[in-house]
Order: C-alpha cells, then structure tokens, then sequence
C-alpha cells in the first residue's frame, strides 16, 4: 500500500516533507477552523487494496455501509452520495489496448478528497507537479479538486481516442495501399483487435458519462459549489461528445472489416474463378480421351498411323480455342 498526500490552501499547494513510510499509520483527517470549515483541501491518495482504506473510513467517523459501498465502487461504475460525502467509482484504462478496465474511487468529504486505486496506471499519479506549478491556484475547495481530478480522468480518455483514431488511420493507409494484394494476417488481426478495443472503450465511456450525469443529478449538494456545477456540465457535455465520437470510429473500423472480407472473399473467388476455367478447358479433352479409351475392335482412325497425332491435335486445338473464347468472354480477369 502506498499513500501520497498533498495539501492546498489559498491556492497554494505544498507536500509534507518527508516521506511516507508503506507501513504508517494513514492519513488523519484534515483540521476544521474555529467555524467549522476546513481549514485547507486536502488530497489523499492510496495505492492498493480496498481494505486499505478501512482505516481512513474509520478515523473520520464514516458509517461501515459506506466500507461496502467502496467495495463496490472498485468493480462496477457507482454514484452514491449523503449529506456528508460524495462516491464516485469511474472506470479507467492505461492505454487503449488494455483489454479489461480498472476502477478508481473517488472519495469527496468535507475538507478532503481520497482517491483509491488498486494500481498506479490511470493518470492521477502524476498530478503532484502540475498542481504544485500552478493548478492549484484554480482549486478553492473540495468540489474544485474533485472536478479537476475527473477532468483529467476525461482527459485520459481523449487521450486513448486519440491514439486509438490515428492507428486506425494507419491500418486503412496500409489497407489501402493493398492495390491488387490481400491483407495479411497481421493486418486483419490488428484491425479485429482495434474494432474490439474501440467496443470496449465505448462501454467505458458510457459508464464515464452514466457517472458525471448522475453526479449531476444530485446536485446541489451541501459540498459542492455552484462553480464545480458549471465545470461539470462542461464534463458532460464533452463525455457525451467522446462517446458518439467513438461510435464513428467504431463503424470506421467495422468498414475496414468488412473491405478486408471482400478483398479476402475477392481472392478466393479469383482461385474458384481460374479452377472453373481450367475444369472448362479439360473437359472436352478428358471427353475425347474417354472415347478413344473405350474397348472396342471397330473405332475411326484406330488403325491408322496417324490417327495418334490427329487427336492429340485436335485436343490442342479444342483447349486452345477454348482459352481463347474464355479470355474474350473476359473470364480470365
């Protein structure tokens, strides 16, 4: 388990100075002032288990049905909020080409937000530097950190559209330059694997976009400020648009399935073409090998000499006639 923490107040961002050891004991709860407001935000952010966070729950007077509602939170996207905190569980991915989705849970409480999260792979980790450089001079309260700890868990999807949308548009440049070739295997795959990643991320988008609706739906809220709402709505606005976004390249590279069936499909149609016209060609010959073949005394041109070289040329001849016809007619193409 790993816990970082950064404090924020009057826009200013500072970090403890030393170092947390894995095995202290977590982060106490953040000091109220003299009227009962928090008297800086703070961040707490855990690397590991769920039960890590048991602890923290704990130390802050938080109800145990909160505990399974966080369990809950690691699997499955989840908005759930009271009087005295906000839960969020979003979906995330390192890359667009992670199979399977993880989950990071978001926490706002008076004072402080925690976010937990089983791995170090979605993005926040790197936050401490940007909001210590300047960031945090937009950040006046816990509704303005979480809305900017979810803008960059939207930015990261963007991102994986993004390169998702520009490798699709490397494998139709190279489907394209297939003038008269067939795809390979590894060109097909790629596309599959694409097409099925670009499905994936849908779902995460629209569980992305399930979560900042319903978010929104439970405003106002006591811990929440009317500015956190409009940032909201702008995070919305642009999920939704990500989300059609990604529709689009989803039928872009079903398109580039389907070209690449018709050219696989063209090709096999090509080889029965050729057969056909070689079963066309062969069988008035193998006919005429047939009738001389049969076992009878009483046969034209059995016994002359010449009869041998007589068939073998009209058999030329009838295969050669017939591949001319054939190629006229345009089979040969």
């Amino acid at each position: 388990m790993k816990q970082r923490i950064l404090h924020i107040e009057d826009g200013r961002c500072s970090v403890p100075g030393a170092a947390i050891p894995a095995n202290a004991p977590l982060c106490p709860p953040p000091a109220a002032s003299q009227d009962g407001t928090a008297s800086r935000v703070q961040w707490l952010h855990i690397t590991g288990s769920t039960d890590a966070l048991r602890s923290v729950l704990a130390a802050r007077g938080l109800p145990t049905a909160l505990w399974r509602k966080v369990l809950g939170a690691n699997h499955f996207p989840l908005v759930k909020s009271t009087d005295n905190y906000i839960l969020l569980g979003m979906p995330i991915r390192a890359s667009w080409a992670t199979p399977q989705a993880a989950y990071i849970v978001l926490l706002l409480l008076p004072g402080e937000v925690i976010t937990l999260a089983e791995k170090e792979e979605h993005g926040l980790e790197g936050l401490q530097h940007p909001l210590c450089t300047g960031d945090s001079q937009t950040i006046r309260n816990t509704s303005d950190l979480l809305i900017y700890l979810l803008e960059n868990l939207i930015e990261g999807n963007i991102r994986q559209y993004v390169e998702l949308r520009n490798h699709a548009e490397v494998l139709s440049e190279k489907l394209n330059a297939l003038t008269r070739g067939v795809p390979s295997r590894e060109l097909v795959r790629a596309i599959h694997h694409a097409r099925r990643q670009a499905v994936r991320l849908i779902n995460q988008f629209q569980d992305s976009f399930f979560i900042l609706f319903h978010l929104s739906a439970a405003l106002p809220h006591p811990l929440f400020s009317s500015g956190g709402r409009v940032r909201l709505r702008n995070l919305i606005e642009g999920q939704n648009h990500l989300t059609g976004s990604m529709r689009q390249l989803v039928a872009i590279l079903g398109d580039l399935q389907q070209l690449c069936h018709y050219m696989l499909q063209r090709q096999t149609d090509q080889r029965i073409s050729r057969l056909t016209v070689l079963s066309a060609i062969f069988m008035p010959l193998t006919l005429i090998t047939g009738i001389f073949g049969m076992n009878f005394q009483n046969i034209p041109g059995l016994s002359s000499p010449h009869g041998f070289f007589i068939s073998l040329a009209s058999m030329v001849l009838i295969g050669l006639g017939l591949w001319l016809i054939l190629r006229w007619k345009g089979w040969l193409r």
